[in-house]
């Protein structure tokens, strides 16, 4: 009888060891169409996610943007990732709290929706955008008239959404070494416009940034398509005046 009852518990603690999750997940663009082929990437800390360093979990939904899996896992919360081309779901300001997470419980069935934009998360992502050049709306330049102080100033936009404007090595006086700015990069059609030798652009925030001359800032990013990218930023709204910004290989 004793030896019957440590099989049993035995087979019992296996069965429960072996008990698996099922994931049903669904990714979509912004307008909530289905978007297929897409990576999703679970990850086990905020800063596994922020690094992109050793995901716990990896699936690719299927044309149709399904995902049905069943997996072994360790129970716990999990924060997302997903990308597809320029799509992402990099979305907005994150922290440990606000980047998209789920709780897995292993047996229990765990289903979200992953919602992607198109970003362009792999152009501007943990990448330095050193300024070279600053011209007028036909695309005269005065860089030569421009201080040495204004000539080594750069941008950076970070993983976790935080983007900066940095003065470089020599800060002009007056001038923050750096200026930290919120920043959505979310590209829709009504974003798209046309600046005069630059060829196309995408506006790149919804928003309107003040700097502490009065300035309002607007950011654009040249096509991708194009052989070296710029992002262009922009004292008004007509570009009358603009910087420009070379990716720093």
């Amino acid at each position: 009888m004793k030896k019957s009852y440590i099989i049993m518990m035995a087979s019992v603690l296996m069965m429960s060891c072996s008990k698996e999750t099922e994931f049903d997940i669904n990714t979509m663009d912004q307008d909530q169409a289905a978007l297929g082929n897409v990576e999703v990437k679970l990850f086990g800390s905020y800063e596994g996610w922020l690094a992109e360093n050793s995901p716990a979990y990896t699936f690719t939904s299927d044309a149709n943007g399904k995902i049905n899996v069943t997996e072994k896992v360790t129970s716990g919360n999990y924060w997302i990732w997903a990308e597809k081309g320029d799509y992402s779901s990099w979305i907005g300001t994150t922290s440990s709290e606000t980047v998209p997470k789920i709780t897995v419980e292993k047996g229990e069935i765990v289903n979200f929706d992953v919602t992607l934009n198109e970003n362009y998360h792999q152009y501007l992502a943990g990448e330095k955008w050193k300024l070279v050049d600053y011209v007028n709306s036909s695309g005269t330049s005065f860089w030569n008239a421009m201080g040495s102080c204004y000539q080594d100033d750069f941008l950076e936009f970070n993983r976790d959404m935080t983007f900066y404007f940095d003065g470089g090595d020599e800060v002009c006086t007056g001038w923050p070494q750096k200026q930290d700015l919120p920043i959505d990069i979310v590209k829709s059609a009504s974003d798209k416009v046309e600046m005069q030798y630059f060829g196309p652009c995408y506006k790149l925030n919804s928003t309107i940034h003040t700097d502490p001359d009065g300035f309002s800032w607007n950011f654009y990013l040249q096509d991708e398509s194009a052989s070296t990218q710029y992002i262009i930023m922009s004292y008004d709204t007509t570009a009358v005046l603009n910087l420009i910004f070379e990716k720093a290989l």
